[in-house]
């Protein structure tokens, strides 16, 4: 990162940047983002032009993004400062993690796009949606809330929608609900080198 970069990360990010911690219960969340209305969480947003979208979409949500990948962060916190939208704040932790320490029930969506794939077969397990992955995404949802998820390798839009099979908390939704987003940089590099774009959408029972 340059020095510039590093400093925006400190002076935005006190505007637009929250913890974890910040999440814990609706009390602390209304207060970090200003406002009382259901929680959404966006996993691994990148620069965050699809944050941005969703959260122009749905001024009624608050968005937390989540990221770790601090050139990008910088991107992000210098497009909210720039023009908002105020229903944004930016995350720095492991998403398994956010995910796993949520109140039960005390989120709206959960949306995941284009995560890594790990393609090499002696890597799958270390693939983000998993087992264990998918438990806590159903105590943090609320009833009727929703997991989507995108990606671009069909494997693994396979081995997500067999875990879920096997899950008695989810029930598959339609795809084409799933929320409107601008290709991405991962999307455009899938399509690019040929694979399908997959679109998830389940709903929490």
């Amino acid at each position: 990162m340059t020095d510039q970069g590093r400093s925006d990360l400190i002076e935005l990010g006190a505007d637009w940047a929250i913890t974890a911690e910040a999440l814990v219960s609706q009390h602390a969340t209304s207060e970090a983002f200003g406002i009382e209305q259901p929680l959404a969480l966006d996993i691994g947003v990148g620069s965050g032009e699809a944050t941005i979208m969703w959260a122009r979409n749905q001024p009624g949500l608050n968005i937390a993004a989540i990221e770790l990948h601090r050139p990008t962060m910088v991107q992000l916190l210098r497009a909210l400062d720039n023009n908002g939208p105020p229903n944004v704040r930016l995350i720095e932790a492991d998403a398994t993690a956010v995910v796993r320490d949520m109140a039960a029930g005390s989120v709206e969506t959960i949306r995941l796009l284009f995560p890594d794939p790990w393609p090499k077969r002696r890597h799958v397990e270390r693939r983000m949606v998993n087992s264990q992955f998918l438990n806590d995404v159903a105590n943090a949802l609320r009833t009727g809330g929703r997991l989507e998820i995108a990606t671009d390798w069909l494997d693994y839009a396979k081995q997500v929608r067999q875990l879920v099979a096997s899950h008695d908390c989810f029930e598959a939704g339609d795809s084409s609900t799933a929320e409107p987003r601008p290709t991405t940089a991962y999307e455009t590099r899938g399509v690019k080198a040929g694979r399908t774009i997959t679109d998830l959408v389940f709903i929490r029972r």
